[in-house]
């Protein structure tokens, strides 16, 4: 196991009771009288979960640099990942780690499809708040997390809905996800 794979269970274990101390906050102020009512305390909720959802992401994004600048200093490529062309970060490093690298490409790994979703609700949530356009062609891999994930739902006001379970499972699998990668 590599430092860095260290210092993300580290995060993914910091992030996780992060989460569970502030909903537990949340319910506190609104049993007090602190908070006023069910609309503050969904929100707050919400604005937690977008938030530690959008950081994790960060963070799992930082951390696929990191295995990909490993992969060139240790095989002394001439190519780093930022000189390779893609439609997004995530295809950018499966054609760096498939084309100079020759390593298992990111799209033959399980939680691939997980992580192409999970990049969509980061640019819904970071780019329009969560709102999910009407009419918008929503990708496969979304669609397909939206009938398999009971706590991630397009809510009535159509932006994106996640529970605290939610949030946990996908900062995992994206440990996960980059604790298969930086092995190669």
């Amino acid at each position: 196991m590599h430092v860095d794979e260290v210092f993300l269970q580290l995060d993914l274990k910091i992030a996780s009771e992060f989460i569970d101390m502030y909903e537990a906050e949340i319910t506190k102020a609104v049993r007090t009288g602190r908070a006023i009512g069910h609309h503050w305390s969904r929100q707050a909720r919400q604005t937690l979960r977008y938030a530690m959802f959008l950081r994790f992401y960060a963070l799992f994004e930082n951390h696929l640099k990191t295995i990909c600048a490993r992969f060139t200093t240790s095989r002394s490529l001439k190519l780093s990942v930022s000189d390779i062309n893609g439609k997004g970060f995530l295809n950018q490093v499966n054609r760096f780690l498939k084309l100079v690298v020759s390593v298992k490409p990111l799209e033959e790994r399980p939680l691939w499809q997980e992580m192409l979703a999970y990049s969509w609700i980061r640019n819904t949530i970071a780019h329009r708040n969560g709102e999910v356009i009407q009419g918008e062609q929503m990708p496969q891999h979304v669609k397909r997390l939206l009938k398999t994930e009971s706590g991630f739902q397009i809510g009535k006001n159509r932006t994106i809905v996640m529970d605290r379970q939610f949030c946990k499972r996908a900062m995992k699998q994206m440990a996960t996800f980059l604790a298969e990668v930086g092995n190669g």
